[in-house]
C-alpha cells in the first residue's frame, strides 16, 4: 500500500481518503465508478509491474 499511497495519491493529489473493500467486489465497484463518471481508476499493483512514475531499477 505505501507504493499506492506515494504513486497514485500524493502524485495526483487524490483527497485523503479512497475506498478498501475485502472480498470480490472489484466488478460491480468498478461498475458504479464508470456510471458515477470517474474516469481516474487507480488501484494498487504488484512490484512486478511498476506505476509510470516509478524508478523500476530503485
Amino acid at each position: 500500500m505505501g507504493r499506492f499511497y506515494r504513486h497514485v495519491l500524493v502524485q495526483k493529489r487524490y483527497p485523503h481518503h479512497g475506498a478498501v473493500a475485502f472480498g470480490h467486489y472489484g466488478k460491480i465497484l468498478f461498475e458504479v465508478l464508470k456510471f458515477l463518471g470517474i474516469q481516474d481508476i487507480a488501484y494498487n499493483q504488484p512490484k512486478s509491474l511498476p506505476y509510470p512514475t516509478e524508478n523500476p531499477f530503485a
